[in-house]
């Protein structure tokens, strides 16, 4: 027989199997558009090296198939994440410190009732113009704790005095004269 004595016309349809070609002897030039499909790949056959740079785009991509196992670590960053995304429920428990609030970030309104203790007020951070007027009464003071120091002068009237709390030993020496005895 001659070299290159048999071509397609002497072969029948499905007369040449894969016994009959040699390893290697079929390149992307022997193969119609489209004619390898997932069924004739084995698993884990394609790797990296086979997917062109810039080849995969957002619809080669099945939804919601990428997982945080995909993802490489410090790979998501603001600019990832929509506006409201993050609520206290993603937030780790004690992932939130003072570092972390904006200056004034923290209002009344973000404070639960009863949360803010004297152990929680610095020393002296605290001054008149924090106070509301006539907000401190005789219920917020500790027993013994307004001296003279505290009073104004003449603050205290007669009306004020309870009825016999002054006695000799209360009175400046001379203080009481004729012009303050009964007739």
């Amino acid at each position: 027989m001659e070299e290159e004595a048999v071509s397609a016309i002497h072969l029948q349809n499905g007369s040449v199997t894969s016994g009959k070609l040699a390893d290697g002897s079929i390149n992307g030039s022997k193969l119609l558009e489209g004619a390898v499909s997932a069924i004739h790949m084995a698993d884990g056959s394609v790797q990296s090296c086979h997917i062109q740079e810039g080849a995969i785009f957002a619809d080669h991509i099945q939804e919601r198939s990428i997982g945080t196992v995909h993802l490489e670590e410090e790979s998501v960053s603001a600019i990832h994440l929509q506006n409201g995304s993050v609520t206290s429920a993603k937030l780790a428990d004690g992932s939130m410190s003072g570092s972390k609030l904006l200056e004034d970030a923290v209002s009344e309104v973000h404070i639960a009732n009863g949360s803010v203790q004297s152990r929680h007020i610095q020393e002296r951070a605290i001054h008149a113009d924090h106070i509301q007027e006539r907000s401190i009464g005789i219920s917020h003071l500790k027993a013994e704790s307004v001296s003279a120091i505290h009073l104004h002068n003449g603050s205290i009237t007669s009306a004020k005095l309870a009825d016999g709390s002054v006695n000799g030993s209360k009175l400046l020496e001379g203080a009481v004269s004729a012009i303050h005895m009964a007739d």
